[in-house]
């Protein structure tokens, strides 16, 4: 879509200018091209702080995990996407089922020193197109669609814990954009931006997390939505 030069000249220009650079990147060509442009950029400006992100993240190589938190760059994944699904056969036979089952690699990214974020993409069509976050938060510990006990899960390795997916849906993401000092965590001082869940997504099964049902939800301190005390069937 762009050739190297160019995209580092672009990002020289934004560097200089203190504007954040994030670009959409999904082989792993391209994401090594992205690093490579952010590398020569922060060494031409010397501007190691300006804010960086690279997108959707679906195929890096090992050699560049570790580039991302030596860069100062956010991942940011579009997570619902880590299930093996019905593109995952169609996908590896054109990038090799091997590249294909490493996709997402977001815990090594994170135990690498990163700041690992998720985003749903949507209204991006891929085959689990979702702008639901407790459907994103199920996917990144189980690396399955939603509620699929049974389907093979996809690079067992990279599976979070629940308490790191959830860092990267809330205040890792508000880093992302700048925001961790009034979003992101609930804390004296911040906007009470949050949720509450009828269920503990702590003690759910991991399959169920999907199924949690939203009581009330609050946007800079004001109850924008409550939901019916009475669950279905009642």
């Amino acid at each position: 879509m762009i050739k190297p030069d160019k995209m580092t000249e672009l990002i020289v220009a934004a560097f200089e200018r203190d504007v954040p650079v994030h670009v959409h990147a999904i082989g792993g060509a391209a994401v090594r091209m992205t690093l490579d442009a952010i590398e020569a950029a922060r060494e031409t400006t010397g501007k190691t702080d300006v804010p960086a992100a690279i997108a959707h993240m679906d195929f890096v190589s090992t050699e560049d995990i570790t580039r991302f938190a030596e860069l100062n760059v956010v991942a940011q994944t579009s997570i619902q996407w880590a299930a093996a699904d019905p593109s995952y056969q169609n996908i590896g036979a054109f990038v090799g089922m091997d590249v294909v089952e490493a996709a997402y690699p977001v815990k090594s990214i994170i135990e690498a020193g990163a700041v690992q974020t998720f985003g749903a993409d949507w209204p991006a069509a891929a085959y689990l197109s979702t702008y639901e976050p407790l459907t994103l938060l199920e996917v990144a510990i189980t690396r399955q669609l939603p509620g699929e006990l049974e389907m093979p899960v996809r690079n067992r390795a990279e599976r979070l814990p629940i308490d790191e997916a959830i860092r990267s849906l809330t205040i890792r993401s508000a880093m992302q954009l700048g925001a961790d000092d009034d979003i992101g965590s609930i804390a004296v001082g911040k906007k009470a931006d949050l949720i509450m869940l009828d269920d503990d997504v702590f003690e759910l099964a991991p399959h169920q997390i999907h199924e949690a049902r939203v009581a009330l939800t609050m946007m800079d301190g004001r109850i924008v939505y409550e939901a019916s005390t009475e669950r279905p069937g009642q």
